[in-house]
């Protein structure tokens, strides 16, 4: 397996990113290729609703049917659609557990994957491929949530 080389991580600074939990496990499932996750998260009402991997971090989405009420999201904030989070002794993250709203995570997803592309990763055409349907499909960002993160 060649090394990877995506800029997404560049300037990807832990202690000040409010996002670093997100931004660390979206790169984790791009250095493994894990396009298909990727694709299965970021698709409101699939079964497969998060991916996690070592060291220590996962990424959940919550479907826009899902009510905050139902086990597994009562400390969700309401208008949260998506949620990340990485061992605090795994990797030594200021913020270890993020919660964002689908256009949030969207924004994420549409940085890493221009990078992955950018980088040549081994799956870049279905890169390309989520990529776009990502983009064709903003109205639906917010997953039904009203609010920001």
């Amino acid at each position: 397996m060649s090394a990877k080389k995506f800029d997404f991580f560049n300037g990807f600074s832990p202690q000040e990113n409010p996002n670093a939990a997100m931004v660390f496990s979206v790169n984790c499932l791009l250095m493994e290729d894990r396009l298909d996750d990727l694709s299965w998260l970021a698709t409101d009402g699939h079964y497969f609703a998060g991916a996690s991997g070592e060291p220590g971090w996962e990424v959940e989405r919550r479907n826009s049917s899902s009510s905050s009420g139902e086990p597994g999201y009562e400390s969700w904030p309401t208008w949260a659609s998506f949620r990340a989070y990485v061992e605090p002794e795994a990797y030594n993250l200021a913020h270890p557990e993020v919660y964002m709203s689908g256009q949030e995570f969207y924004g994420v997803l549409c940085d890493a994957l221009e990078s992955y592309v950018r980088g040549s990763g081994e799956r870049t055409v279905d890169a390309m491929q989520l990529l776009e349907d990502v983009r064709a499909n903003r109205r639906n960002w917010a997953l039904g949530r009203v609010g920001t993160g």
